[in-house]
């Protein structure tokens, strides 16, 4: 048995020289460099509540910035008043572009606006995202929510700020 238990050592051994070392003889630090600073894969699921079309806005959007090199966990920097002044611009957008031809249809969005949808952050603060008019749309408000909170705020917490993030969808 002991000779089949130093064959075994000897093999996972060998596997592991090859897998460092590689068949040129790079070291793990040259594979390192090559690959850039190591990031940390932030898992992405839709849930059933969640609007197909808003989920998948919101997760490539987060996919082509993970590509990108541009997410990185941040210290969250807020100013309530930028998604509250962007809401109320939103609002008063459609008050005066349809308010006047079709009231219903005005009234109706805009308690879309409010009850259904919250200003989303595209590129999230959590992320590096700036808290600026240009980084906001709307979107479904519980998407927005479990998303950034559920999500990915879960999977982040522990990681020092710096850390490069990437994202993969494992449920659409």
């Amino acid at each position: 048995m002991a000779i089949i238990g130093q064959r075994v050592e000897a093999g996972i051994l060998e596997a592991a020289t090859k897998f460092f070392n590689g068949p040129v003889g790079h070291g793990v630090e040259d594979e390192a460099e090559k690959l850039g600073p190591k990031h940390f894969v932030v898992k992405l699921s839709r849930e059933p509540d969640m609007p197909k079309t808003e989920f998948r806005r919101k997760a490539l959007a987060l996919q082509k910035l993970g590509d990108e090199g541009k997410l990185v966990k941040t210290k969250v920097v807020r100013d309530r008043a930028v998604t509250k002044r962007y809401r109320q611009d939103v609002i008063d957008r459609i008050y005066r572009q349809f308010n006047s031809r079709n009231p219903e249809f005005s009234r109706r969005l805009i308690n879309r606006v409010t009850k259904r949808m919250q200003p989303d952050h595209v590129h999230e603060l959590q992320l590096g995202g700036g808290d600026v008019a240009d980084n906001l749309q709307f979107l479904d408000a519980y998407t927005n929510w479990h998303i950034g909170t559920q999500q990915i705020r879960k999977q982040i917490r522990h990681l020092p700020d710096g850390t490069p993030i990437k994202i993969e969808v494992i449920k659409w």
